[in-house]
């Protein structure tokens, strides 16, 4: 299997883009969010719901990007979307 040139590029361009994933940090934001509310002084029952909040939008954008690859295409919306990460992350 990786012996074919098509195969190989493939398996690196999966896990690269597996790597920008886990390196943005986003799975860490949505995991600790509720956390990080309450370590910021909000009351418990508050950032429970702000962190519902946050995984509300995390669906609500999941659910606009499956319509979205069929009509843009992946890597229109993994470029795009990889900008947008960056800007986050440097407004974060």
């Amino acid at each position: 299997l990786l012996r074919t040139p098509r195969a190989r590029a493939a398996l690196c361009l999966g896990a690269g883009l597996q790597a920008l994933q886990q390196l943005c940090g986003i799975n860490t934001l949505m995991y600790y969010s509720t956390s990080a509310l309450m370590l910021a002084g909000f009351p418990t029952r508050l950032s429970i719901w702000l962190g519902a909040v946050t995984a509300g939008a995390q669906f609500v954008g999941i659910s606009v990007g499956v319509f979205l690859i069929d009509r843009y295409g992946r890597r229109t919306l993994v470029l795009n979307s990889l900008a947008l990460v960056v800007l986050c992350l440097v407004i974060i």
